[in-house]
């Protein structure tokens, strides 16, 4: 005797276009995250190159930074030894003033003929 077919459900066909729709969707995801996966490489690389040259700039601007110090200290060293300097003053009798911490204040003054 002969087997007869039994008739096929009503949700079995829309569930198999389903199934093959997500099993599509999964490939198609798999495939992309390998792609990107397989360019890491290459970002990895770039990523490299671009720290390498922010160092270098870096190292350049420190530099720059250090040699700006030096200036900066040696004005603030002359600026310090002018303020020190000698300064002297002669009154209309002829009588000579001198102040060995600059010009400025009325306090330190000494004669100086």
């Amino acid at each position: 005797m002969a087997k007869v077919k039994a008739k096929l459900q009503w949700w079995v066909i829309p569930s198999i276009v389903t199934g093959s729709v997500a099993a599509l969707t999964a490939l198609g995801t798999l495939a992309i995250n390998y792609a990107t996966f397989a360019a890491l490489p290459k970002r990895v690389e770039a990523g490299e190159q671009k720290n390498t040259q922010q160092d270098e700039t870096l190292n350049k601007l420190t530099g720059i930074q250090e040699t700006w110090q030096q200036i900066y200290q040696q004005q603030q060293q002359a600026q310090n030894t002018t303020r020190s300097r000698r300064c002297e003053y002669q009154e209309e009798d002829g009588a000579w003033w001198c102040r060995d911490d600059g010009c400025d204040g009325d306090d330190g003054w000494y004669r100086c003929d």
